[in-house]
């Protein structure tokens, strides 16, 4: 393989376009040619000559000036970009590019703070999903105009537990939790076994503790054997989540039943 690298990078000019992606993908292609690559008519080429960790600073400085808002986004996210062009970037004109920004593991603190107060509600809200953001940040983001950024805010780890509290107990977000199960044999469950379940899952410790809005058990449609179970709580950090979804996978497990898939919601009702 390393054969035909070299040998298109010597005939750069003829190459096709696969041949030019994989060049400007690929950690050893030279210098030369990853600089003539970053000037590519094709965005496509110039996109992956972006996101390549290998790229030097000032290819990537020349990058995060492109037409293409993409490439400057996949300079905002490539973990090689210096701080300075991340600190640049995160005053772009494209909402994604910043989005990225927040993103990049190298952002510093004072630029988290800046896009903590962008114009737009899906970078504050990367911010408040970030476990790289302070608790000062987050304490901001409480207070943010935008009603899942606040939910975010809640369910960051890095969240002091008093300002948690405070807010999930202003929060009208729901955290739905939905198990999907089999009995092991294709027969749906009886309306006594739905019963003996759901007084199973609601006399647990953990789960009561919870305090569950309601429990659904139903049966799918034209799945025979397959059942679901459903759990809506007011809205859960990301702690809570974890342990009830332990929890409740073992009561199921336990009776015998199978859990295969769970999925998790937090939505504004």
């Amino acid at each position: 393989m390393k054969m035909y690298v070299k040998s298109a990078i010597n005939n750069l000019d003829n190459e096709s376009q696969e041949t030019r992606v994989q060049l400007a993908q690929e950690g050893f292609t030279s210098y030369r040619d990853l600089a003539r690559l970053a000037s590519d008519p094709d965005y496509r080429i110039r996109r992956c000559v972006a996101r390549n960790t290998k790229t030097p600073a000032d290819i990537l400085q020349q990058l995060a000036e492109d037409r293409d808002s993409n490439v400057r986004r996949f300079v905002a996210n490539n973990i090689s970009t210096p701080v300075a062009l991340l600190q640049k970037l995160a005053k772009d004109e494209a909402p994604h590019v910043r989005y990225e920004v927040a993103s990049n593991i190298n952002t510093p603190v004072s630029v988290l703070k800046q896009l903590a107060a962008d114009s737009d509600w899906r970078v504050r809200n990367n911010i408040a999903q970030s476990v790289r953001t302070p608790a000062d940040i987050l304490v901001q983001l409480a207070n943010d105009e935008n009603s899942d950024v606040v939910a975010a805010v809640i369910q960051n780890r890095n969240t002091p537990e008093d300002l948690r509290k405070t807010i999930k107990e202003a929060s009208t977000y729901k955290t739905w939790l939905d198990f999907s199960c089999e009995t092991g044999d294709a027969y749906d469950l009886t309306k006594s076994e739905i019963n003996e379940l759901k007084s199973l899952i609601s006399n647990n410790g953990v789960i009561r503790a919870a305090n569950p809005e309601s429990i659904d058990i139903d049966y799918r449609d034209n799945e025979p054997g397959d059942f679901f179970v459903q759990l809506i709580f007011h809205i859960l950090d990301n702690n809570e989540i974890e342990q009830l979804n332990k929890t409740v996978t073992s009561v199921l497990n336990n009776a015998g039943y199978y859990v295969y898939d769970v999925e998790e919601s937090t939505i504004d009702l």
